[in-house]
């Protein structure tokens, strides 16, 4: 539960015992007998992640955990705590230090392709704070905070994320961007002004506003609340419609970290920099999602920010801001950039990883070969040879009569049915290699029995889905995670 909201870790404090909150929280099963124990707890609190978080109070945190992506909180974290090692997994937990792209990625498969967040959502201009929100900013700023809430200084650099505590964001371990939001009714103020069109335009840095349609937009920022807006950056809505001054704050580059393995190309960090007043913060501004990070000139004006977070989808637009000496917010002209999206990059590593796994299985049986000597070398490949045969006479005993069976792919086009295209995806998923074809050819034969013509890519998904889970349950894990996400990029429910 490292990286639940409090909100969420409250609620299972109120149904469980401290004993039974501390043992789900912090241990970690190393058998079924204790996987069992872990699990009953899970189910128990179940009710905490029972609901869909669409809509949020201003200034609140908006939840995107359904009832329908339950995942008991053990689960992910045993994943986590294997993949990454117990020790790298406790010191990013306990703040030590930031997870890297590797890890980011890691923590994306363990939790099955997904990213739950939390985002604020701005007040309106006729609310008000609360009195925790208030009582925190003053705790937080002491001497500062009357300074701050009448616009004449912003928010030390060293205590934006205890301000931003302070308004209900709860940042965790994995969660590096922060996401605000503007609330319904400026955005809807937006619509009207601009257009929905142009809103989306704008808002996703296709396109720029005119001075017409900043003009005109300043009505609807207006329904913000004021005082909030020196204690937190603009939302990402109002951003696109600031002040342009380049001179002042602009972008220098925009590069990710790359390697190439076995002629495949994989992400890494993104690093931005530019150019700021010496000393200053800056907030950058991430499209399309969008995020938020802060980071902060040196003497000379410089600035750089890591983003480690893997971004979705491979185009992307980012704006910088800083505050002027007369408490005024300007923005950098818009800066395109292009990333490996973070969906391709751990298909491709999930992918990779199996293969590694199956070379290193590879090396242990040819050094077991080579210690028994040649007389078991022969007794092996004599048995490989006999059951390869077997294996192959299986499959083609079991193979459909050439195009008969069509197959209707995720995207509408419609192909042969073929059954070596399962095997290869089962063998990256961790088969060996008569595992895949004995598993392969039982779908052959399901499809046989069923005597149709055509059928789904989804429902061949489903039933080597239900096969692969007898046979290993590790494979079931990546193939299940390699389906998860073509069927996000072709929006189909998993």
């Amino acid at each position: 539960m490292a990286y639940e909201s409090s909100e969420r870790i409250e609620c299972v404090k109120s149904i469980l015992s401290q004993y039974e909150y501390e043992r789900m929280r912090y241990f970690v099963p190393t058998n079924s007998a204790e996987q069992s124990e872990i699990s009953n707890l899970g189910n128990k609190v179940s009710s905490c992640w029972g609901y869909s978080g669409s809509t949020t109070t201003q200034g609140g945190v908006n939840p995107t955990l359904s009832s329908s992506s339950y995942k008991a909180p053990y689960e992910y974290e045993n994943c986590l705590s294997k993949k990454l090692g117990q020790k790298a997994y406790r010191d990013i937990f306990y703040g030590a230090r930031k997870p890297t792209y590797d890890e980011q990625l890691v923590y994306e498969q363990c939790l099955g392709g997904t990213r739950p967040t939390s985002a604020v959502v701005y007040y309106t201009s006729d609310s008000s704070f609360s009195r925790e929100t208030n009582t925190c900013l003053r705790q937080t700023l002491k001497n500062d905070y009357s300074r701050v809430k009448s616009g004449q200084t912003e928010v030390p650099y060293e205590l934006k994320e205890q301000v931003n505590k302070c308004f209900g964001i709860n940042p965790q371990p994995f969660e590096e961007g922060r996401v605000y939001k503007a609330p319904d009714q400026v955005k809807s103020c937006l619509m009207e002004v601009v257009g929905q069109d142009r809103f989306n335009q704008i808002n996703t840095g296709v396109s720029q506003p005119s001075e017409e349609e900043k003009s005109r937009s300043q009505t609807c920022f207006e329904k913000l609340h004021k005082d909030q807006l020196n204690f937190l950056p603009p939302p990402p809505e109002q951003v696109p419609y600031l002040e342009e001054a380049p001179d002042i704050v602009n972008f220098s580059d925009v590069q990710q970290e790359t390697q190439t393995v076995k002629s495949q190309n994989y992400g890494g960090k993104v690093v931005f920099s530019g150019k700021a007043p010496p000393n200053s913060s800056v907030t950058i501004y991430i499209y399309s999602d969008p995020i938020v990070v802060t980071t902060k000139t040196d003497e000379n004006g410089d600035w750089i920010y890591e983003l480690e977070q893997p971004l979705s989808g491979e185009k992307h637009v980012a704006y910088a801001t800083v505050k002027t000496t007369s408490g005024k917010i300007v923005k950098s002209t818009v800066f395109d950039f292009t990333v490996i999206a973070a969906e391709e990059d751990l298909q491709n590593r999930l992918i990779n990883e199996a293969e590694l796994s199956q070379d290193s299985g590879r090396k242990l049986i040819t050094t077991a070969f080579l210690l028994v000597g040649g007389a078991l070398i022969l007794l092996m490949i004599g048995y490989a040879l006999y059951h390869l045969k077997k294996v192959k006479k299986e499959v083609n005993d079991s193979k459909p009569l050439s195009n008969t069976i069509k197959v209707v792919k995720r995207n509408g086009k419609v192909e042969d049915y073929n059954q070596e295209k399962i095997v290869r995806v089962l063998k990256v998923s961790g088969l060996t290699e008569d595992e895949a074809k004995k598993l392969a050819s039982s779908v052959t034969t399901w499809l046989n029995e069923s005597k149709k013509d055509k059928v789904t890519s989804l429902q061949i998904r489903d039933k080597v889905v239900v096969e692969i889970q007898k046979v290993n349950k590790v494979a079931a894990d990546k193939y299940i995670s390699y389906e998860r996400y073509k069927d996000k990029n072709y929006g189909v429910k998993f």
